[in-house]
This record gives structure tokens, C-alpha cells and sequence, in this order.
């Protein structure tokens, strides 16, 4: 099966300031990868100096990866990779070899490990950083007491939202996108009941 050029990934080490980067190619045989590092303060990609191809291979891949696993293929070549120019646990070579042997199930249940391992932390609340049980409409994990002081639940959508996204009638709490404004200031609910600015209460 022929493959086009996939995709390509940057990554880098704090530790080390190793900069690397990992590109799928295509081949006739199978899908193939490049490795490369470069210097910072040597690099110019005008001059085509500093950038310097670190090792290529052929994965035992011949079918097309979802954009899933593409991601996580190049990742665990980068990772393979700086084991070598790291922590020294492997040499070159063996990150050659191992790289060359990658398979789609071993992205697949790399996948799958990642999820599991995802799933089993804990959630811990934005604000405090007890244990969340609740999420809020953009995405924060909190905890029933933090709802309880700094979270609205919106009457309309029934989301949660912190004071600056919620705006509060007399009788109910709205989300600021559940509430319109009219041309003379005044608040107007999906209701109809229409509030001066003198008469919300935030």
C-alpha cells in the first residue's frame, strides 16, 4: 500500500534542551519515520544548518492511521528516541530497531493504557482542590461546596457558571447567554419577563 506524508510532531525536553522532531514518510513497503534534532542557537532553516537527522526506519504499519494514532505513533518514537539521548536506558540502535517494529496494536494499546490511566485519576476541584464531583459549563471540575459559594445554575440550560458569566433576576439565576439585553438596557428573560438594571441583583 502506498502512504502520502502524514503528519509530523515537535517535541521537547526541559531537562536536556533536546529539541526533536519525528515526521511520518511514506513508502512502498510500509509507513516509514524520520528522526531529527537540532541546536538552537545553531539552527537556520535559510542556511539548512543546525537540524541534524537522528535515525529513519520502516514500522511494521500498512495500513492508514486515524489521526489518534498518528499522534500517538510519533509520540512513542519521540519518546523511544529520547530514551537514548536522555536517560541513556537504550542506545541508538535499539531505538532503531524498536521504532522499525512498531505496530498498530502497540499505538492502539498505548491508547488504551493512556485512557485507563486517565480515567482512574482523581478529580480534584479548580478552586480548592478537594475531590470534584461536578462539572461546570466550561469544563471546571469543582466540588459541591465550591458550587454552593461560587456557582450559579442556570434556570434556562441548567449548567453552572461563576458570577462573571451569570446574571441574577429578583427570582432566578441566568447564564449570560440566556439573558438578552433590549435596546433600553434592560434585561429580558427567555420568559419574557423584562428586569431594569436597578432591579437584577448581580
Amino acid at each position: 500500500m502506498k502512504f502520502e506524508e502524514l503528519n509530523y510532531g515537535d517535541y521537547s525536553s526541559d531537562a536536556t534542551g533536546i529539541d526533536i522532531c519525528v515526521e511520518w514518510v511514506g513508502s512502498e513497503k510500509g509507513l516509514g519515520y524520520k528522526v531529527s534534532i537540532w541546536d538552537g542557537e545553531e539552527y537556520d532553516a535559510a542556511l539548512d544548518i543546525g537540524e541534524y537527522e537522528l535515525g529513519s526506519g520502516i514500522t511494521k504499519i500498512t495500513k492508514a492511521l486515524n489521526e489518534e494514532e498518528q499522534f500517538k505513533g510519533l509520540e512513542m518514537i519521540a519518546d523511544t528516541y529520547l530514551k537514548a539521548l536522555q536517560t541513556f536506558e537504550i542506545k541508538l540502535d535499539e531505538a532503531f530497531k524498536l521504532c522499525s517494529n512498531l505496530t498498530i496494536k502497540d499505538i492502539q494499546n498505548k491508547l488504551k493504557e493512556d485512557s485507563e490511566k486517565e480515567s482512574q485519576k482523581e478529580l480534584v476541584c479548580a478552586d480548592c482542590g478537594d475531590k470534584a464531583q461536578l462539572k461546570t459549563a466550561n469544563g471546571k471540575n469543582i466540588c459541591k461546596d465550591c458550587r454552593g459559594r461560587l456557582y450559579w445554575e442556570c434556570v434556562h440550560c441548567k449548567e453552572l457558571f461563576d458570577d462573571d458569566h451569570t446574571r441574577l433576576t429578583p427570582k432566578e439565576a441566568y447564564c449570560i447567554n440566556h439573558i438578552a439585553v433590549n435596546t433600553e438596557g434592560n434585561y429580558v428573560t427567555p420568559k419574557g419577563e423584562v428586569y431594569t438594571e436597578e432591579q437584577m441583583q448581580g
